[in-house]
Parts: C-alpha cells; structure tokens; sequence
C-alpha cells in the first residue's frame, strides 16, 4: 500500500476545468446554474414517479394498446393512458363525494 498515492480532501467549488453551463428553460431563455427557473408555466401539471402495483392482465392491456398507437404513428404512452385513467377516477370520486 505504500506505492499509492495519496487521497487528498476534496476542495470546496468546482474541479478544475469545469465550467458553469447555463441552464435552458422551456422557453429559450438561459439563466445561470444557481437560479432556478419557475418551475411551472401557466396550466401545466408536473409528472412524479410513483411506484403502483398493476395486474399482470392490465400491464398486457396497455401494452398492446399501445403498440396499436404506435403502429398508428401514434405516440402510444402507457404512462399518458394511466394518467387519463387516473383523472377519470379521480373525476368520478369527486362526482359522488358532492
């Protein structure tokens, strides 16, 4: 172990050579790496990744339906035809709950 180098501490800031790269925004505009641009626009909802867990016979479902889309040249989203599921039960719950 003697003939390895050294491990020294790791420096505050960047490596060297690395440069900051602005950030694009939706609409084109570039802004600095430690600003954020608005996370939302006007009527946009943000997707999240969830874990579900789905029955085999539905997974198949949506498969197939899918590749029909795309065959279609359609975009053919499985995650799309489960956000639409979801907003229309989620339409219907509220529906009963009034």
């Amino acid at each position: 172990m003697d003939d390895l180098p050294a491990i020294a501490p790791l420096r505050e800031g960047k490596p060297d050579g690395a440069r900051e790269v602005p950030v694009q925004t939706r609409r084109g505009a570039s802004v600095p790496p430690d600003v954020r641009p608005y996370g939302r626009f006007p009527g946009q909802r943000v997707t999240t990744r969830y874990p579900f867990e789905f029955f085999q016979d539905q997974i198949e479902s949506l498969r197939r339906f899918s590749l029909e889309e795309k065959m279609r040249g359609e975009k053919g989203s499985m995650s799309q035809m489960a956000r639409e599921a979801f907003d229309m039960y989620i339409a219907k719950r509220l529906g009963e709950e009034r």
